[in-house]
């Protein structure tokens, strides 16, 4: 995980999508790897992907208000499901 946030932080998403992906292959519950996940697929504009991520993210735990409001914005903005964002 630690990997990850420093490919992350050097622009090298790929790479850190390569750390985070093995470390929720190990553990599919691992909820900032997920989130890490989630913010570079949002950030590449892969919205369904970040989307479905978001979704697994929330079926962990349902309360995780950052990963709730980067899918409520998703919903409204890329995919116009206004009443799910809300």
């Amino acid at each position: 995980m630690m990997l990850a946030k420093i490919y992350v932080t050097s622009k090298k998403n790929d790479k850190a999508l390569e750390q985070l992906n093995e470390v929720v292959s190990k553990n599919g519950g691992d909820v900032p790897a997920l989130m890490l996940i989630g913010m570079i697929q949002n950030e590449r504009g892969n919205y369904a992907e970040a989307r479905a991520t978001y979704e697994k993210l929330l079926e962990i735990n349902p309360n995780f208000v950052i990963a709730l409001n980067n899918l409520a914005y998703l919903y409204s903005e890329q995919f116009n499901l206004l009443d799910k964002a809300f």
